[in-house]
């Protein structure tokens, strides 16, 4: 079995929710003619920004269990 460290799982989580956001950003742009795909996808864009933003307090909280 695969073990990973409290840093390791943040740290990837900060990475995927980057990759969110450059998604749903690129997603955006993509249907910049679609009125509400637009905003569907800015909105999606904005949730991992905000998910990205509070995954570091986690490893704080994790701490314990490593």
């Amino acid at each position: 079995m695969i073990t990973f460290s409290v840093r390791e799982v943040v740290e990837q989580a900060i990475q995927t929710k980057k990759l969110g956001k450059e998604f749903y950003t690129q997603m955006a742009e993509k249907f910049r003619d679609k009125a509400e795909l637009k905003k569907l996808f800015e909105l999606l864009a904005a949730h991992e920004t905000r998910h990205g933003e509070s995954v570091p307090s986690l490893e704080t909280q994790l701490s314990d269990f490593n």
